[in-house]
């Protein structure tokens, strides 16, 4: 069995090469569309291929966020290209896949091969006891929220979706649909027990501005937009264009609230649960 992630990143450099080498553990194929970064991301991936790791590269000089188009095309080039189809597993560069129990291959042995299936995201929340001298996030960020007020989760396709053209992934990854007779209808998706996704979505001050001011103006350009995708970066929008400094508490409180409709100031119902004992 193959299992491959696919993956739409830009301006990654502080988290791609944890992100890619983690995975290689865990999938057979790696393959990254960077949309144009302006920082180190491309050329840190570039050295990571040539070390003989197995990352698929390609670059995508959009001027928006078109990250659901992008990675629908992908998965129909990788359905022409391969006869053996793969597993595959939509991944952003700051999600780590974990299992609690079994790996996950062994895990989709036993799942139904004509079912697709979820895996609920578990946010990590930087706090101001952290290491700030510590590089690598997951050694850095050791704490997550108790629990998601709104439970996103990501889709595991199996191959005999990967084979049919008529499949479309949705923006973020999280379900499939497919177009019957003019018609777009969700694939039904069931949840896969042991396995989630270890989120880092805010990680330090300037990352987090960087990937909101970035992320919100190239997805507001995107004509294809849809009301109401992306509305935490919305949120986020005008504080990260404020020039106040943002403390290691104000961060925490940020990740606390990550991609909920409202503010829940929830700093205080965070646990300990590092990656990387």
């Amino acid at each position: 069995m193959k299992i491959a992630s696919i993956t739409w990143a830009r301006n990654e450099e502080d988290i791609i090469e944890t992100f890619v080498r983690y995975h290689c553990t865990i999938v057979q194929q790696m393959h990254i569309i960077d949309n144009n970064s302006n920082d180190q991301t491309w050329n840190i991936l570039k050295k990571l291929q040539s070390n003989g790791l197995p990352i698929i590269l390609s670059r995508d000089s959009s001027a928006y966020h078109r990250q659901a188009e992008a990675l629908t095309a992908l998965i129909q080039e990788i359905a022409k290209q391969q006869e053996s189809l793969p597993w595959i597993i939509p991944l952003d560069a700051d999600e780590f896949l974990c299992t609690t129990g079994d790996p996950l291959h062994k895990l989709l042995t036993k799942c139904a091969p004509d079912t697709t299936y979820t895996t609920p995201w578990r946010t990590y929340v930087p706090t101001p006891s952290d290491h700030s001298s510590e590089p690598h996030v997951l050694r850095r960020i050791q704490h997550r929220r108790s629990e998601e007020p709104i439970q996103f989760s990501k889709v595991l396709i199996p191959p005999v979706f990967v084979r049919d053209p008529h499949i479309r992934i949705t923006e973020g990854g999280h379900s499939i649909y497919r177009n019957a007779n003019a018609y777009e209808v969700e694939i039904p998706a069931v949840h896969l027990n042991g396995v989630f996704i270890a989120h880092f979505p805010v990680r330090s001050e300037r990352q987090l501005r960087r990937k909101i001011i970035d992320g919100w103006q190239r997805h507001r350009a995107n004509p294809k937009r849809k009301t109401g995708q992306a509305f935490h970066w919305e949120k986020l929008y005008d504080r990260c264009k404020a020039p106040e400094p943002m403390t290691a508490h104000e961060l925490q409180e940020i990740a606390c609230n990550y991609a909920t409709k409202e503010l829940t100031h929830a700093t205080s119902t965070i646990v300990y649960d590092p990656l990387l004992k």
